[in-house]
């Protein structure tokens, strides 16, 4: 009796080990560690550059999809930046969100507004899942990337998104993942 149980428990532990685990995110620990590495990749660009302040811009990485946002100095900065980041291997498309320094706080304050009724739309839809999609504005343009059921909800999404008071465009990097 006591070698079946230790087998099974062994079972249960090896079929745990090898399955493919999942994030919260809906991504595989492969796809995790590929984007934190990317993101890694991202972050020693922006170290390595004179003009960019490392604690003032933050990198997003969705299957290979990076999303810039923070403060530069300038948009030659964010140029370089920008160009620097299409360099890395593995990168599908880079998205900046990049604000120059001496923006109005009125802007970030209605981009938090924005984020906050799009993550709202979110919640409401039965069919899309709030920890799942990352919402970033700025400027009103409305970036989601993350994980959805079918393309579907995604239109859905989408629309809803679209008729919300400030939102000037919406581009979605959401990837399609089956229940």
């Amino acid at each position: 009796m006591k070698k079946f149980i230790l087998t099974t428990v062994s079972m249960v532990f090896g079929l745990a080990l090898f399955s493919g685990c999942v994030t919260t995110k809906g991504q595989t620990t492969g796809e995790y560690i590929d984007d934190s590495t990317m993101t890694t990749k991202v972050n020693a660009v922006i170290l390595k550059d004179a003009d960019a302040h490392y604690f003032k811009i933050d990198v997003t990485t969705t299957k290979g999809d990076v999303i810039l946002q923070g403060i530069v100095n300038s948009r030659e900065t964010e140029g370089r930046l920008v160009a620097n980041v299409w360099e890395i291997k593995g990168v599908k498309s880079v998205k900046s969100l990049l604000k120059l320094k001496g923006e109005t706080a009125g802007e970030y304050l209605d981009d938090s507004v924005i984020t906050t009724k799009v993550n709202g739309e979110i919640l409401k839809d039965a069919d899309a899942h709030y920890l799942k999609i990352d919402v970033t504005s700025s400027k009103g343009e409305v970036v989601l990337q993350g994980f959805v059921n079918s393309r579907r909800t995604e239109a859905r999404l989408i629309a809803k998104i679209r008729e919300l008071s400030g939102v000037k465009s919406v581009q979605s990097f959401l990837k399609i993942q089956a229940k």
